[in-house]
């Protein structure tokens, strides 16, 4: 739905890098609504602000490794973590596999097909 909470808030999201996310309540002051509010949207719809977040990332990072070839390193900084080790921890619990391997696409072992 193009007009549910949680995709007011992806869109708002994806207009800026994620370093520069701002936290729930911020957020809600952008999109006109107490935090409270957006939070009981959100999980009316299933979901909550740091689910979003986290689909924002997995999506993200899965571009920047298949398509743009960016490094482990280059994606982690993109999107926002601090450590590569943060980031390979994240990417396998998105995906059940490590960036490494998600990069090297359906024939590596390690990558479950679809």
């Amino acid at each position: 739905n193009e007009n549910s909470a949680s995709a007011l808030v992806r869109r708002k999201l994806r207009n800026q890098p994620p370093s520069d996310w701002p936290e729930l309540d911020e957020l809600a002051r952008l999109v006109c609504m107490s935090g409270t509010t957006l939070q009981r949207r959100l999980q009316a719809e299933g979901t909550n602000y740091q689910r979003l977040k986290d689909d924002l990332r997995r999506d993200i990072s899965i571009d920047l490794l298949s398509v743009y070839g960016f490094t482990v390193a280059e994606v982690t900084a993109r999107i926002g973590f601090r450590e590569p080790s943060a980031f390979h921890r994240a990417f396998k619990k998105w995906t059940g596999v490590s960036p490494g391997a998600y990069r090297r696409g359906p024939n590596s072992d390690t990558v479950p097909s679809p």
